[in-house]
């Protein structure tokens, strides 16, 4: 990469390549970046004009949203709990040998092959001439 390009950033959505001759210029957003703005803009002002019915009525609209995600939260740490606890779990060694086993078949086989299409290429090579080999065939 040249010195002096600027770096590629793949993540930032106002990409700039290094051959961009209008880098550092104030950006102008597109059609799609107002319209995104504009629903990110009515999605806020639903949620704000929901909480606020939901307190004229006097009840709390994300408390059950609350109770769901403590409940959830309570759930996923139990089932950590019990998987590193668990005394049935996998053996990491043997995972890793298994895993190692597969890798080493697999090249085997492609080993194999190799010496196969060697192996014929060299008996074709020295293989003896075809029977009648000295016949016209027309």
């Amino acid at each position: 990469m040249h010195t002096n390009s600027i770096k590629d950033d793949v993540l930032n959505t106002r990409y700039y390549h290094h051959i961009n001759k209008d880098f550092g210029k104030e950006h102008k957003p597109s059609d799609c970046e107002l319209a995104i703005e504009h629903l990110e803009n009515l999605l806020q002002d639903l949620r704000e004009k929901q909480a606020g019915m939901a307190m004229v009525k006097g009840k709390d609209i994300f408390e059950e949203y609350d109770r769901l995600k403590a409940q959830q939260k309570n759930h996923a740490q139990k089932e950590y709990e019990r998987l590193i606890t668990s005394k049935e779990r996998l053996n990491p060694r043997k995972l890793c040998v298994e895993a190692y086993e597969g890798i080493l078949t697999k090249q085997r086989i492609k080993e194999r092959n190799l010496l196969n299409k060697v192996r014929f290429s060299e008996y074709e090579r020295n293989r003896p001439p075809a029977d009648k080999w000295y016949e016209l065939k027309s």
